[in-house]
């Protein structure tokens, strides 16, 4: 019994010790959880077109069962327990209140290469534009999904805007 005890204990102990990497941010602004209003509204708006009764929406800033994380490694979303990797980041730069990143979307998504450029300002970001390998915006890119049209989604940066237009949660 005192050896299981010692065995959960360990681990907690390495990791306030900081001796188990944890999820480090891209950068210190970027650190913690991000709630994406966006996206909790669409999810409403997907539940309420499908069923009668849909589940209440979600408070904003409410990050309980969903946000973003901006890990060294990329951007990820959290929904109910599932982690979604969203863009795999390679390099981050700065340019005053302008992020740019540069990576690759995950390869269940193709694998493209891609620069995102975010803009921090007032504490919330904003997604400014997104490159293609080319060197070619794609912001404005129109996609043909009639369910997504439905909804307001007509874009590549819409699409993007969904959990890149964020805002820290609240504590």
């Amino acid at each position: 019994m005192m050896a299981k005890r010692l065995g959960l204990l360990i681990p907690l102990l390495l990791l306030s010790q900081g001796c188990v990497p944890g999820h480090d941010p891209l950068l210190p602004e970027l650190k913690g959880r991000w709630s994406a209003p966006n996206a909790a509204k669409l999810r409403y708006a997907v539940a309420a077109e499908r069923y009668a009764n849909p589940p209440a929406q979600t408070e904003s800033g409410d990050c309980r069962n969903e946000y973003v994380t901006f890990e060294k490694y990329g951007v990820v979303v959290y929904v109910n327990g599932q982690v979604n990797p969203v863009f795999m980041v390679q390099a981050v730069a700065r340019d005053g209140a302008r992020l740019i990143l540069d990576g690759n979307a995950p390869i269940v998504a193709g694998g493209h290469k891609a620069r995102i450029e975010l803009v921090l300002r007032n504490g919330e970001l904003r997604l400014d534009d997104i490159v293609d390998e080319r060197g070619r915006s794609i912001l404005y890119e129109r996609f043909e999904n009639e369910q997504a049209r439905r909804l307001g989604i007509t874009t590549v940066g819409d699409v993007f805007r969904l959990v890149l237009d964020v805002k820290p949660c609240r504590v």
